[in-house]
């Protein structure tokens, strides 16, 4: 079952690493490769399927986090230990099958699309699937309990972005860039777009302004009044957090883009800006290094 909330916006019905310091950011080069006339071509292979390069970017307070059962049984065949819940700190990668948990803490999360996931205390999320097929990303999360603010920037045709609840499913398809504040219940999911960054090419509709800054709660995708317990004035003080975070990302991002002279965000790029130099380095492109050198990096 599905409700339109704006033009492109679904809720679907359903039951049921360190800062990624680069080295270089590399320009990959192709190389002509040459055949005889009577050479077989080869079989086209099906496109790769990889995990996406995700972290828990920041980390404040009682933050903690789980790698799950199929993660822990990888984690015990290379002789290590199981721990279960285990305190987080920033720079930790994510995989599938991973979650979060905060009690009185809030945590930032950045994908490999350089989206990011901003999580309210008192929340669980689960990474249900976080992979890419053939370079493009497919994200699913589930926020079982409590507040995300999600800030999300598809940019490859194809890409999708699942947010599941216990009563539904939101999905942003390319090209949606949107940034919505979710609330999650056991009996309904409250939706509150915060911004509207689609208008890059053919600006939002009058439907969509309108929608900025209102609440709708959802059940099994039909609308149903906000709960009666939920006061929207709560949640000021954290939309007021997660957009002064939103502001001195995209500032950083865009002055890290700049300097490096790439057109599209790349994972860890915030937290490189005014810690180093970014320079040519042919053949590779353009590479980077820190201000006081590697060492001490090498040393975490």
């Amino acid at each position: 079952m599905r409700v339109n909330i704006s033009e492109s916006l679904l809720i679907n019905f359903r039951n049921s690493l360190p800062i990624l310091a680069f080295s270089c950011l590399l320009t990959f080069v192709h190389q002509a490769q040459s055949a005889s006339p009577t050479a077989v071509p080869p079989r086209a292979q099906p496109p790769a399927t990889y995990p996406q390069i995700v972290r828990l970017s920041y980390a404040e307070g009682d933050v903690r986090i789980s790698r799950g059962k199929l993660a822990d049984k990888e984690h015990e065949k290379e002789g290590g230990q199981t721990t279960g819940w285990e305190q987080a700190t920033a720079n930790i990668p994510i995989e599938s099958g991973y979650n979060l948990v905060t009690g009185k803490g809030r945590a930032e999360i950045e994908f490999e699309d350089a989206s990011t996931v901003y999580l309210a205390e008192n929340s669980v999320l689960s990474f249900s699937q976080i992979t890419a097929t053939g370079g493009v990303p497919y994200t699913e999360i589930a926020l079982l309990a409590g507040t995300a603010t999600i800030n999300v920037h598809t940019l490859v045709e194809g890409e999708t972005f699942n947010l599941t609840t216990p009563t539904d499913t939101i999905s942003l398809r390319y090209p949606r860039k949107a940034v919505w504040r979710i609330n999650s219940y056991l009996d309904a999911v409250s939706i509150t777009p915060l911004a509207d960054l689609s208008a890059g090419q053919s600006g939002i509709t009058a439907a969509q302004a309108n929608l900025i800054g209102k609440t709708t709660s959802y059940k099994h995708g039909q609308r149903v009044p906000m709960p009666a317990t939920v006061d929207p004035a709560t949640f000021a003080g954290w939309d007021k957090w997660v957009g002064e975070r939103l502001e001195e990302r995209e500032l950083a991002m865009s002055a890290a883009m700049k300097d490096a002279g790439l057109a599209e965000p790349v994972p860890g790029l915030a937290d490189m800006n005014g810690k180093g130099t970014f320079f040519s380095c042919a053949p590779y492109g353009t590479c980077w290094q820190p201000t006081n050198g590697w060492e001490e990096h090498l040393a975490k």
